[in-house]
Parts: C-alpha cells; structure tokens; sequence
C-alpha cells in the first residue's frame, strides 16, 4: 500500500508540474537569449534535472522516509550539496592543476555564477523532492490512521458480538442441563434405564462445554476416560446389540490429550462402522505408557451409512489440533482398509 501511494502521488505530481515547468523554462531562456534559444540544449538540461529529481525522490523516499527520524533529510540534501562541491573542485581546481583539461578564461571568471547557478537549480529541485515525499507520507499516515480507526471500530462491534454469544453460549448450556435434569427426576422412579442415560448425557455434555469455556487445550487422560465411559453407556443403550471391545492398559500418571478428541473418533466410529456384528465388534484400544498415549480404533465398514454425504472434517479439525498442540510429537493415521477403517494416534508425552 505504500508503495502504491508512493507511485500513483508522484506521478500525479509530476504530471501536473513538469509541462508548466518545462514550458516557463523554455520562455525565461527565450527572452535571456533575446530571442535566440537553443531548444535541443535547455531540453536536455531539463532532462537531467527530470531525471536527477526522479533519482532523488526514490533514494529520498526508499532509503530515508521509510526510516524515520526527520534529520536524514537534512543528511541526504548536505550529501547532495557535497557532491556540487566536489564537482565544482574537480571541474575548476584539480583536473586542470593535473592539465587534465583547460577552462577557458571566461568560465574562471564566471565561476562563482555558475555555482551559484548550478547550486540554485539543484536546491530548488531537492525542496521540491522534500516536498513532494512529505505529501506522500502524510497521505500514507492519513490512510493508516483511516485504516486503523476502521479496524478499531469492526474489532469493538466483533467484541460486543462475542460477549452476546459468550451470554448466549451459557444460559443454553445451563438451560439444556436443567431440563435433563428435571427429565431425570420425573423418569427415575418409573424409567431408571432412561433417567441413567440422562445423566450419562449430562454429564458428557457438561464436561465437553466446560473445556470450552475454560479455553483448556489439554486435559489429563483420565477425564477423558470418563467421558468415554459415559459415551459408550450412552451408545449401549442407543444399539442394544452394539459389540465393542474395549480395553485399557497401562497406568494413568498425568498423560495429557486435547478434549473431546477421542469422543470425536469414537463418533466416527459409531457413526459409520456397523455395530451389531458380533465376531467383528468395535475395536477400541487405549495403552497408557511411559512416555506415549497410544489410542487404535477399528471398525467394520458400514457401506449404507459410509454412503451418506460427509466432509471428512472431524478427522481433519483432530490433525490441525495435533499439529498444533503436539507439533512433532504424534502420529495421527487414518483410513480404510478393505472392508475396515482403522485409526492409530500415538502422543507422545516428553
């Protein structure tokens, strides 16, 4: 954006102010010539001071102002002014003191015009180069200052946005455990399977909103276990025939996993893998090691269900937060294998 304002405010300039340069240029010689004007040669002088501008206006912009603070224009204009000294010197006092060349006897006398001439124009041009960048930063700051306060403005209306959803976020949580509750309570006495799994549900839903308000990344295993536990009962009770072969080895000693994401693997599972075969059940392993979590799950493949329309994004939301949390310290595979699908999530721990 800089640079586009750089480019467009220069051109914009130069556009406007070189012609009428140019052509008041060409009518102040014409009458200091009395009517005799060598146009090819005060064209080309104007094309080196076109060019010496433009040259001083890139180095000024792209090696100073970019650069602050304000005294490096000062700097650049004293470098350029050494520059007509050092020219002068060679020109006047040292190429012909080395016999170089000669300097006729009335350029020696119109020295110091010359210079002054030559200083005067140069002068000018480096005004005009400070002037011309000074607008373009300003203008630069303005559409930053505009950038910012509109910036300012939409994050203030995104915050207030969030604060209602943060509000919004928990009365439905709380309205959602009180009901079940209340189902629970009228249903124990004449239904105790269902006001069971009502409070399985409770529960597993209070512990998946509870790490999400609390912003956790992590918990410890043994929460998630228990999540799982109460998953599986709800599944039980759901498919009455449902065959799963769970197993846990290993000992619990702080071992960490991000929440919820085996529930979202066993989801899968559940969701796409046929449940009720009884030589082929759902396969779900949790071996609690030293220095390592290591979770498999295998299930067979339900073609009916597999064909139903699906983004794959769960298992693609679970990697991001691998990689992210545990960034070379995991494997995470998935994916089909004839008539199964398979997961392997290893964690490591140190």
């Amino acid at each position: 954006m800089e640079s586009i304002i750089f480019t467009r405010e220069s051109l914009d300039v130069q556009v406007r102010v070189w012609p009428v340069y140019i052509v008041l240029s060409l009518l102040i010689n014409y009458h200091l010539q009395h009517g005799v004007l060598d146009y090819i040669s005060v064209l080309a002088k104007l094309g080196i001071l076109l060019i010496f501008f433009n040259l001083s206006l890139l180095i000024m912009y792209r090696f100073y102002l970019k650069s602050l603070p304000w005294y490096k224009i000062l700097i650049f204009i004293s470098v350029v002014w050494l520059l007509i000294e050092l020219v002068n010197w060679f020109a006047f006092d040292l190429f012909p003191f080395l016999g170089l060349f000669t300097v006729a006897d009335d350029r020696l006398a119109e020295r110091d015009r010359l210079y002054w001439q030559i200083a005067n124009q140069v002068l000018s041009m480096m005004m005009m180069v400070t002037a011309l960048v000074l607008q373009v930063f300003y203008k630069k700051s303005a559409a930053d200052y505009r950038a910012e306060s509109e910036l300012r403005h939409r994050l203030e209306l995104e915050a207030k946005d969030l604060q209602l959803r943060q509000m919004m976020e928990q009365i439905f949580p709380h309205l959602t455990f009180n009901v079940l509750n209340d189902i629970k309570e009228e249903y124990k006495d004449v239904a105790p399977g269902a006001a069971c799994q009502m409070q399985y549900l409770a529960d597993l839903l209070r512990y998946c909103v509870k790490q999400v308000a609390n912003g956790n990344t992590v918990v410890l295993v043994d929460r998630e276990m228990e999540a799982i536990d109460w998953f599986l009962k709800i599944q039980a009770h759901r498919f009455k025939d449902s065959m799963v072969d769970y197993q846990v080895s290993g000992e619990s000693w702080g071992q960490k996993v991000p929440p919820t994401l085996l529930l979202v693997l066993l989801e899968n599972a559940f969701k796409y893998g046929l449940k009720n075969i009884k030589d082929d059940p759902i396969q779900i392993r949790l071996d609690l090691l030293d220095n390592r979590l290591e979770f498999y799950c295998r299930n067979a493949i339900d073609r009916g269900a597999s064909a139903k329309p699906s983004t794959g994004q769960g298992l693609i939301n679970c990697g991001r937060r691998l990689a992210m949390l545990f960034p070379g310290k995991h494997v995470f595979e998935y994916g089909p294998q004839g008539d199964h699908y398979h997961v392997k999530l290893i964690i490591y721990q140190n």
